[in-house]
């Protein structure tokens, strides 16, 4: 992937803006892929699309590409308020592209896709309207702010002209498909759940942390007056789809990796990704004294009748002996706690 935007074509503008998205569509349309299906090269709409700016030609998939010189920052300048309002209200709503330059070499230092999942009202900022001596008085704009949007939202292709693996940027938009909610105040509600979560230090978590984002959050949402309840309520979605994890009465463990819906299954034995290791057995946990990155989960079912039960302590204790003890000697990051 090269970096470096071509100066020549911003040539024939007399416009800075007009010739800085020439050369920025063009860099985007010849080294980048879809993010979605990995196809390559992105085209270009021909007929000015006032929706996207690029698409994928193999899955469909749309793009609106934004940028600006300098550092990333919290917020990204857009267009008009309204028109933005009305794109995440509908079912048009492209993926958005945003990159950084350097004005001077004119070079990407930065590329981020935010898929069209994690956009809601609540992260576009109105902005004054202009002025009555504006050629365009009373016009509003609006700006993104990306310090709203989740981690697991901006996906980084490009960081400080450090280039992520394809292979990568492609797991972590389709894991973040996980996250789909077609209705907006739900969505509204997960994302800042999930914004919430994301902002507690370390790994591990109490429900009574949560409730202390219960002010911010009836602020956001003034229509509920249940607010800890919906709280619990995201919290068990973000489970059920794999961010989190209930380990622990009122403790909850953060998912470094959003684990598959389908997890391999001995008796009532679970192979899991996650960032710390847990093992658990006919309600016992038991802290591993290694990080490292694969996991094993055992969960006794209260429902499986005794033999099954017996049948689980035996593939516990084979998969022990066997695939956790190869698994940690492979690790070549473990450190002791």
């Amino acid at each position: 992937m090269n970096l470096g935007l071509d100066a020549s074509l911003a040539q024939k503008y007399k416009s800075v803006s007009q010739g800085i998205r020439v050369m920025t569509e063009n860099w985007a349309a010849k080294n980048m892929y879809c993010p979605r299906c990995g196809a390559m090269p992105l085209q270009r709409f021909t007929n000015n699309k006032p929706v996207a700016d690029l698409y994928c030609s193999n899955c469909q998939s749309e793009y609106e590409l934004k940028s600006k010189s300098g550092r990333m920052g919290d917020k990204i300048v857009d267009g008009s308020y309204n028109a933005m309002i009305g794109r995440i209200t509908s079912d048009a709503n492209p993926d958005f592209m945003f990159l950084t330059y350097e004005q001077e070499r004119l070079e990407i230092t930065n590329f981020v896709v935010v898929p069209k999942h994690f956009f809601v009202p609540q992260i576009i900022e109105k902005r004054k309207p202009l002025s009555e001596t504006a050629k365009r008085a009373g016009w509003v704009g609006c700006n993104i702010l990306l310090n709203s949007i989740p981690r697991q939202g901006r996906i980084y292709i490009v960081k400080n002209k450090e280039i992520s693996a394809k292979k990568e940027v492609i797991s972590k938009l389709n894991l973040s498909r996980q996250l789909e909610v077609s209705n907006l105040s739900a969505r509204g509600w997960l994302l800042d759940i999930l914004h919430c979560v994301n902002s507690l230090p370390g790994l591990e978590f109490t429900i009574q942390e949560m409730y202390e984002f219960e002010d911010v959050l009836s602020q956001k949402h003034p229509d509920n007056n249940n607010v800890r309840a919906k709280i619990r309520q995201q919290l068990q979605i973000l489970r059920d789809r794999g961010f989190i994890s209930f380990f622990r009465e009122r403790l909850v463990q953060k998912n470094n990796r959003v684990r598959s819906k389908f997890l391999p299954r001995v008796g009532s034995i679970y192979l899991h990704r996650m960032g710390l290791s847990w093992l658990c057995f006919t309600g016992r946990i038991l802290r591993s004294s290694f990080r490292h990155d694969f996991v094993v989960l055992l969960e006794a079912d209260r429902r499986d009748d005794v033999a099954d039960e017996k049948h689980g302590q035996k593939s516990f204790e084979h998969a022990h002996k066997n695939s956790v003890h190869a698994l940690f000697c492979q690790d070549k990051n473990i450190e002791k706690r």
